[in-house]
C-alpha cells in the first residue's frame, strides 16, 4: 500500500513502506533508538574507513527481540558521515548495502535489557535507564 498526499480514510500520509517510523515514534522506544545509533557512531569509528565489512547488532533481554528497529538505528549511527545522502531509518539499509556495509542482525535472552554491537573484534554494550 502506497500513500501519498492527504488523506480522510487512512492515518498516515506520505509514508511508503516505513513501518520502522511508527516504532520509532513511542517514548518508551526513543531512548533505544538514540542509544543505537550512538553505540553505531562509536562502531563507526572501529571501522577506519574499510566499509566493505560486517557489523553485528544483539538486542539482549524480554521484549526486546521486537525491537527491529534497534538495529536500523545502528546503522544510521554507523553512516553518520559516511554518506552524503539524506541518512535516516528508512533508507539506511540501502545506503549501508550500497556502500558495503553487511548488518547481521540477532537476538540473545537475557535477564537485562541492552543492545551489543561488534565490529572485528571490538564490542560495545549500553543500556537505557528508563
Amino acid at each position: 500500500m502506497v500513500l501519498s498526499g492527504k488523506s480522510t480514510e487512512y492515518a498516515v500520509t506520505g509514508i511508503v513502506n516505513a513501518p520502522v517510523l511508527s516504532a520509532a515514534m513511542t517514548a518508551e522506544n526513543e531512548p533505544w533508538i538514540e542509544l543505537s545509533k550512538k553505540l553505531g557512531q562509536l562502531a563507526g569509528r572501529f571501522l577506519k574507513s574499510k566499509l566493505n565489512t560486517v557489523i553485528h547488532s544483539r538486542t539482549v533481554g524480554n521484549a526486546m527481540q521486537d525491537k527491529k528497529f534497534i538495529h536500523t538505528a545502528v546503522l544510521v549511527g554507523i553512516l553518520t558521515g559516511q554518506t552524503k545522502n539524506g541518512l535516516n531509518l528508512v533508507n539506511a539499509p540501502t545506503l549501508a548495502q550500497d556502500i558495503g556495509v553487511e548488518l547481521q542482525e540477532g537476538h540473545v535472552e537475557g535477564d537485562h535489557k541492552a543492545v551489543i554491537v561488534k565490529v572485528g573484534e571490538h564490542i560495545i554494550k549500553g543500556n537505557t535507564i528508563i
